[in-house]
């Protein structure tokens, strides 16, 4: 989550972590982690980690990062609130402060996971850090963060679609996402789910390098609808067409798998079953023959 909901408390974010007495401070030789005495352990692995968590943000989207960033880190959940945090998220980004909240829960306070959600803001802070004069589409800032970061990484919980299946029911078009995500939870994390989708979509396709010209374009002040053109032939919403039709596909091909399993396994059980008959028929055929040479 950047800016989005951040921006409501900005008399909050890095001033009051900067200035309250229930944060200890450790600089870093890149950045400075403020952090709750309790977190005094998790903040010295991050703070180790924080070199090669900025590194593969900056392999990834070829830029590096310029501000010095504060990151913050918060146990209980109300003073992540009180820094301008939402109720289902991890974490969020202030690019313009070059700031970052983590709240620490027993949930994401795994030490991997807490690199995934501090990689995944940190592509924030980068991405912003670049490409200032146009505006930066949510769907496509929050899709790229997920495919860098490898998960939905500022989401403070795992969001399944309804029947636990894993495949979308549904979609929402892009230009619904462009300035704001929905404030439902379900809508919420489908928004989330639709991003990383088509991002990755995008890569597949176009390779790392045509995101990364796309995102160049973006940078020289082209908006991202031209940018998108320039480097496909085709605008955002008939990338989008393509996209849908195939995961359309691949969601008929899945659900057809997913109802036919009991048969297919079925199947592959008497196939098995014939093929072990067959050699074991084989087998004593030779052991016959070998006999009969005696």
């Amino acid at each position: 989550m950047c800016v989005c909901l951040a921006l409501l408390a900005l008399g909050a974010g890095a001033e009051a972590a900067r200035g309250s007495e229930e944060f200890a401070v450790i600089d870093g030789r890149d950045v400075t982690v403020f952090h709750e005495p309790s977190l005094e352990s998790m903040a010295r692995r991050l703070v180790e980690a924080y070199p090669r968590i900025l590194e593969n943000v900056e392999k990834a989207l070829g830029w590096r990062l310029g501000p010095r960033p504060v990151v913050a880190l918060a146990g209980r959940e109300e003073t992540f609130r009180e820094m301008g945090g939402g109720p289902f998220f991890a974490a969020f980004a202030i690019p313009s402060q070059s700031f970052v909240a983590v709240h620490c829960s027993p949930l994401n306070s795994n030490p991997y996971l807490l690199q995934e959600i501090v990689e995944h803001e940190l592509c924030h802070l980068v991405l912003h850090d670049h490409i200032r004069d146009v505006p930066f589409p949510l769907w496509l800032e929050e899709g790229i963060c997920q495919w860098v970061s490898g998960n939905l990484g500022e989401v403070l919980v795992a969001w399944q679609p309804p029947g636990g299946s894993g495949l979308p029911r549904r979609t929402i078009p892009l230009r619904r996402l462009s300035s704001s995500f929905p404030s439902s939870e379900e809508e919420l994390f489908l928004a989330y789910d639709v991003s990383r989708e088509f991002v990755e979509d995008f890569i597949d396709r176009y390779g790392r390098e045509g995101l990364r010209r796309v995102l160049a374009a973006m940078k020289e002040g082209r908006a991202a609808e031209d940018a998108f053109e320039d480097e496909t032939g085709r605008g955002i919403e008939e990338l989008e067409a393509q996209w849908l039709r195939g995961m359309n596909r691949f969601r008929r091909w899945a659900l057809w798998l997913a109802a036919s399993l009991y048969e297919i396994l079925f199947f592959l059980g008497g196939v098995l079953l014939a093929v072990a008959f067959v050699a074991k028929t084989l087998r004593k055929r030779r052991y016959a023959e070998e006999e009969e040479e005696d």
